[in-house]
């Protein structure tokens, strides 16, 4: 994998790039996205260049459509990207917002349903519907 950023998290180290992502366990033996995250309902899956998201038994719940989907987050919510906007689905698969989102410099954002998170100034957290 090239060009690829690490993120060491408490039970695991995300390895990812602009087109794939994998993870590994403390002793570097490689695990599925349903091992790391085996209370989601919904797993990010890629189709040839298009993501879209499967149950656990591998079954297709949104249809292959996103130019990148991520994982669930903590709330049951996924950043979903179509043609340089973002948009979010929930855990049931249904979108809830559309790609409306334009952000500038942020790699992932944070959803809890239409509201994104942003950190301000010297760390201040909020939620916002605001578009840039």
């Amino acid at each position: 994998m090239g060009n690829a950023s690490v993120l060491i998290e408490k039970e695991y180290i995300k390895v990812y790039n602009d087109t794939e992502t994998k993870y590994f366990d403390k002793q570097g033996k490689e695990l599925q996205n349903t091992e790391v995250y085996p209370n989601n309902k919904l797993f990010v899956k890629l189709d040839g260049n298009q993501y879209g998201f499967v149950d656990s038994k591998g079954n297709t719940i949104v249809e292959y459509k996103y130019d990148k989907a991520y994982e669930l987050n903590e709330y049951g919510f996924a950043a979903i990207t179509k043609d340089g906007k973002w948009g979010v689905i929930n855990e049931d698969g249904e979108e809830i917002l559309a790609p409306t989102y334009t952000f500038e410099g942020q790699e992932e954002p944070n959803f809890i349903g239409q509201y994104y998170r942003v950190v301000y100034g010297f760390g201040e957290v909020y939620y916002t519907n605001e578009n840039n």
